[in-house]
């Protein structure tokens, strides 16, 4: 452990993923760490008091941390930051660290692009990496992989149980089970959380409100995909209502958001964005869409929420679902659509193709999105009114997706050499073809970018992946070269 006075000095980061998916599909998950780009602050406290920061390298000290959490070697209010990818395989499972009155926490936590790779966490209360994020509580830039997390009553995630604070760029992959409050992320985003640019793959588990993203969300869900399994079928707990692709119960906002994957609810309210929203007034969901199969035992079931209320709008949506299933109230947009006191529903479209099964009745004729405007940038645009210049990305063929996700770390290894695999003198015949290869050392190497000349294009050619053409007869030098400055050559004699 690196430990040291640290005028603080927050760095962001968020890197530019594009993606090819086709849709229905998870995005291509972004493996280049693009580097830290925002300054937040640059004061030398941070509330008042002198701030630590503590660099974590090891899994040893990744356990001292949960461990001894909230102890003069750990303080709450810390910057923590990780320095390098840890696999947390060979420890035990953790307890969650802090709690929800003394031990929030209040510090940083950035993992500077870094993975935890098979963190294992289980409480009978909430469970998450930390137990509650104070308000001033961030944690950021960080690949949970492997997770698995159990909590034994209301409040679990992987990375907070409880969020007041901010939690932003986080990856998580792999399994979350809880009971009341239950998400990839966090359990419960309090009235002053934010969560933003998160990306969530695996299987949630739950016995009523679960989401995506956050079980419960009372503030704001921004920028953030899912591509979930989910099921509020736990044995031995009762419930089974409330289940969302982002958040199984919102009560503020969620924006600009997408889940692909399946939902199954045991009792009511389940929704590809949302399974409920009440009527408290204020309560939106804007510029979302969901591809989600979405399967009910009971009432209220949506493509983008379950059941809506009134004084709760729903604005620019698609509902792309591949099923809608339930007993009644069984919609495009909101399962209550067809009852009274129901959410506004303002430029909101489903799909033809969408299955939807319910006990008695038809659902609602609502407006459809066309095949031309999915597939038409100008069309789509215009239509949907959403920011394609920050916000979403513009996939030819495949469903928009969100730029600025998490972006992994990659160090930089330059090589030492570089050789080309073939002999010093290689015999071409005019109008052949030869594939020459360059090896690199070391073989890790992720400068890796070559560039391939011939000193006489009119013997012979060669192309940026090392493929050379023999045109006339003569000899000719073909070289390689490294973005560091190393080269290799080879000569080609061709002849008639």
């Amino acid at each position: 452990m690196n430990k040291k006075k640290f005028p603080l000095k927050i760095l962001v980061v968020l890197g530019l993923a594009v993606t090819l998916a086709f849709p229905g599909s998870p995005p291509f998950r972004p493996d280049v760490y693009a580097g830290p780009v925002d300054a937040l602050s640059s004061a030398t406290k941070r509330n008042g008091a002198d701030v630590e920061k503590i660099t974590i390298g090891t899994e040893t000290e990744l356990a001292e941390m949960f461990n001894g959490f909230a102890t003069e070697a750990y303080p709450q209010n810390a910057i923590y930051s990780l320095s390098e990818d840890l696999d947390m395989t060979e420890y035990p499972v953790f307890k969650p660290m802090g709690d929800d009155v003394m031990k929030k926490f209040s510090g940083i936590f950035d993992g500077a692009g870094h993975s935890i790779k098979n963190l294992k966490i289980a409480s009978t209360g909430g469970a998450g990496m930390f137990y509650k994020l104070d308000t001033e509580g961030i944690v950021e830039n960080l690949f949970l992989d492997g997770v698995n997390i159990s909590g034994g009553s209301d409040r679990t995630g992987a990375v907070a149980a409880s969020n007041n604070g901010t939690i932003k760029a986080v990856h998580v992959e792999g399994t979350v089970t809880g009971k009341t409050w239950t998400g990839m992320i966090a359990g419960y985003n309090d009235t002053n959380g934010k969560i933003n640019n998160c990306e969530v793959f695996g299987s949630l588990y739950g016995s009523s409100t679960i989401g995506g993203i956050s079980g419960y969300n009372a503030n704001i869900i921004e920028r953030c995909f899912a591509d979930v399994t989910i099921s509020s079928s736990v044995s031995g707990y009762s419930g089974g209502d409330n289940v969302g692709g982002i958040t199984g119960e919102n009560t503020r906002m969620v924006r600009d958001c997408y889940s692909t994957g399946s939902i199954y609810a045991q009792s009511k309210n389940a929704g590809g964005i949302t399974g409920r929203m009440q009527a408290y007034g204020g309560i939106d969901v804007i510029n979302c869409y969901s591809t989600m199969s979405v399967s009910c035992d009971g009432d209220y079931v949506g493509g983008i929420c379950g059941r809506g209320d009134s004084y709760t709008n729903i604005t620019n949506c698609l509902s792309l679902n591949s099923l809608l299933k339930g007993s009644n109230y069984v919609e495009y947009i909101n399962g209550k659509e067809s009852a009274s006191s129901s959410t506004t529903i303002t430029n909101s479209y489903g799909l033809a193709d969408t299955v939807i099964t319910r006990k008695s009745g038809t659902a609602k004729n609502r407006a459809k999105i066309s095949e031309n405007e999915l597939s038409d940038f100008a069309a789509f645009s215009a239509k949907m009114k959403w920011d394609f210049n920050n916000v979403w990305n513009w996939n030819q063929g495949a469903y928009p997706t969100l730029k600025n996700m998490p972006v992994r770390f990659v160090p930089v290894i330059e090589p030492v050499s570089v050789t080309i695999d073939a002999p010093a003198l290689i015999n071409l015949k005019k109008n052949s073809v030869y594939r020459l290869k360059a090896v690199l050392a070391p073989s890790n190497a992720t400068v890796n970018a070559l560039t391939w000349k011939s000193s006489n294009e009119l013997i012979a050619s060669v192309n940026e992946t090392g493929l050379v053409t023999a045109l006339k007869t003569g000899s000719v030098i073909i070289s390689v070269k490294t973005a560091n400055g190393l080269t290799s050559s080879v000569t080609i004699k061709v002849t008639n």
